[in-house]
């Protein structure tokens, strides 16, 4: 089970603290943020076959039990009590390991892709910087636009020798991404 709490300013009252919808199977949260709103956000990978799904992105259902860990993103309102987008990533993606927001409030993912030519496994690749490498750890980046749970450009990196990963992340005041390993 994954959850979050908020506290305020002095570290004495606790505003919130919740569980993740769903039955939380294998859920681990490996990144956190909050946006300018106030809205916090988790990304990690999960086995969980019911996360709570708002504005899923159209690319990104799981059917069965995700045995192999699903990339999650689930953004909660600056109260806790509701969510504002929660979606898969992809079959294909593993694990998320940084989130960032951008001026608009677009949300930024990156983390490891290990697509296969199973269908339904593929990474959802748009605007692609390059394709990414079957059976192999990518490394990934993401925008999407939580509102309306579309996916802005998603692409892999690296890969080819396996192992690739994007641990961290920035967004400059020019909205450009950076990322690292």
């Amino acid at each position: 089970m994954a959850w979050v709490a908020k506290f305020a300013p002095g570290g004495q009252t606790l505003q919130y603290s919740t569980l993740l919808p769903g039955s939380g199977q294998n859920t681990i949260v490996n990144a956190f943020a909050v946006d300018p709103a106030g809205d916090a956000v988790l990304g990690g990978g999960t086995e969980s076959p019911d996360l709570a799904l708002v504005h899923p992105l159209s690319c990104c259902s799981v059917t069965s039990t995700a045995s192999n860990g699903e990339g999650f993103a689930t953004e909660l309102d600056p109260s806790g009590s509701s969510l504002v987008f929660s979606s898969y990533l992809s079959p294909g993606t593993n694990q998320v390991w940084a989130l960032g927001f951008d001026t608009s409030q677009n949300l930024y993912v990156s983390g490891q892709a290990n697509p296969t030519s199973t269908a339904g496994s593929a990474f959802p690749s748009l605007l692609p910087v390059q394709p990414c490498h079957e059976n192999s750890g990518n490394a990934f980046a993401m925008k999407i636009l939580p509102a309306s749970g579309t996916l802005a450009y998603a692409t892999c990196l690296g890969g080819s020798t396996g192992g690739d990963q994007a641990v961290g992340l920035a967004v400059d005041a020019a909205n450009n991404l950076y990322l690292h390993r």
